[in-house]
């Protein structure tokens, strides 16, 4: 079982009923959809730090890198 924890969380009108939208639509929850984007974001932000890695001619990542980017990437 997950651990988790209750957020109160304010969206703009818009973002609000689009999130609502796909709940219905996926047959899930609201806290479904917020946590696959959160996920989403943490897979874009990884993919960024290993390419900013490759674009700035850094060392190649770590074990430890390189393990938290395959964690985050899913």
């Amino acid at each position: 079982m997950a651990v988790t924890q209750k957020l109160s969380v304010a969206l703009g009108r818009a973002e609000a009923a689009w999130v609502k939208k796909r709940a219905t639509k996926l047959r899930t929850s609201v806290s479904a959809i917020v946590t696959e984007a959160v996920r989403s974001a943490q897979q874009l932000e990884a993919r960024r730090e290993v390419l900013e890695h490759l674009v700035d001619g850094a060392e190649p990542p770590t074990k430890k890198e390189l393990a938290r980017a395959r964690r985050e990437w899913g």
